[in-house]
């Protein structure tokens, strides 16, 4: 069975509407061969939307009947209050008129064009621009490549080519499928950077599509988790990961927020604060902070559970918190603790769950060492 039911429905006048123009509004149907696609959302089109889901979820499938690639079974779809699918009104818009543009893992540039012509070539179809062609290539850093042939570039250099020639084209919305996966470490952040300060300039409504935590969290204002053909959990990359590290679905893992305070860095080592005031302290020069901000994680195994003070230790990071939650398998506990209203995810054994006795509603401290605060965008998943 395909992706998604092939209904080739006719294309007809789109009826008037008062939704909201600011809004991507999805109430869509399909069968698939594992599962049903059953999506109903409002997402908003402001920044970076994140879609995130391992292989196989139907984030292909979703996408796809976004950009008007495969039709659902039954559905609506408005962008910006502009209706593209409502099946119930005979109503489906090819997709050359949705105004939707995709960079994908593998980009699609002609090969027998330059690095200018393929970015001028989207170009040609707009009635009127109003982006600054030369800044947005400037931005890129691709005014030295325009000469250039298409078999002349890196594949970190195609990829800037190919956002850039997608972000000029001037899309209602640009989908962005996996667009830095194929890429070394060094090009994927330079890729994601590039992203993040061109949607900034532009204002442009992105949809981001990873099974990368770490590039969400770099990019994504709102993040959707999708899995089974269904939307299972949305909101800030701290809550999403929180709501995955729970459900077992990524690495266990703590995400915060982290603020550097005034204070001068001491033995090699910086100051840090959370927003309910918690202070931490890692090693200086290893965050890159924006508008003063690092957001970072811990890896549950490497946060130790005390039940005493632990006040002779080489470990610098030291919390006091209550245990909220236990989940154990045959081998392995994770214990969720609150300090000062921040969840922190501890991975122990078993055997040492039993050993010190802990239940939930038990106080305890909390140690890791300042090298286990790592800035996610600079993680792997």
């Amino acid at each position: 069975m395909s992706e998604l039911a092939m209904n080739d429905l006719p294309v007809t006048k789109s009826a008037p509407n008062n939704l909201a123009t600011n809004e991507l509004v999805i109430n869509i149907h399909a069968p698939l061969a594992e599962f049903n696609l059953e999506i109903n959302e409002v997402w908003p089109l402001s920044g970076v939307i994140g879609l995130f889901g391992h292989s196989g979820a139907g984030k292909s499938t979703l996408l796809k009947a976004i950009a008007g690639l495969a039709t659902p079974a039954s559905g609506r779809i408005t962008l910006a209050g502009k209706p593209l699918l409502d099946s119930a009104n005979a109503l489906n818009l090819p997709s050359a008129q949705r105004r939707i543009v995709g960079v994908f893992q593998h980009d699609a540039l002609l090969p027998h064009l330059s690095v200018e012509k393929n970015l001028y070539f989207g170009r040609k179809r707009l009635s009127s621009a109003t982006l600054d062609a030369k800044q947005i290539i400037s931005q890129a850093g691709l005014l030295p490549l325009l000469g250039r042939s298409i078999s002349q570039l890196s594949g970190g250099e195609r990829q800037k080519v190919a956002l850039a020639q997608a972000i000029l084209a001037e899309p209602s919305l640009l989908i962005l499928d996996e667009p830095v996966t194929a890429l070394d470490r060094q090009n994927k952040l330079s890729i994601l950077g590039l992203i993040k300060s061109l949607q900034q300039r532009t204002g442009m409504p992105m949809l981001f599509v990873s099974h990368s935590i770490s590039e969400h969290e770099f990019l994504c204002d709102q993040v959707y988790v999708m899995a089974k053909g269904e939307i299972t959990a949305s909101g800030s990359i701290n809550d999403v990961v929180t709501k995955l590290t729970q459900d077992h679905v990524i690495i266990p893992q703590t995400v915060l927020t982290l603020t550097r305070t005034e204070k001068p860095p001491q033995n090699g080592l910086i100051e840090l604060t959370s927003p309910s005031g918690i202070t931490l302290y890692t090693l200086a020069n290893r965050l890159v902070f924006e508008q003063g901000i690092a957001v970072c994680s811990i890896l549950a195994s490497d946060i130790s559970i005390c039940t005493l003070a632990p006040d002779h230790s080489s470990i610098v990071n030291k919390l006091s918190g209550v245990i909220t939650d236990i989940q154990v398998n045959e081998q392995q506990a994770l214990l969720t603790v609150n300090c000062q209203g921040q969840d922190f995810f501890s991975a122990i054994t078993s055997y040492s769950l039993l050993q010190l006795g802990l239940t939930v509603n038990q106080s305890v401290y909390l140690q890791f060492k300042a090298s286990a605060l790592v800035q996610l965008a600079q993680q792997g998943d």
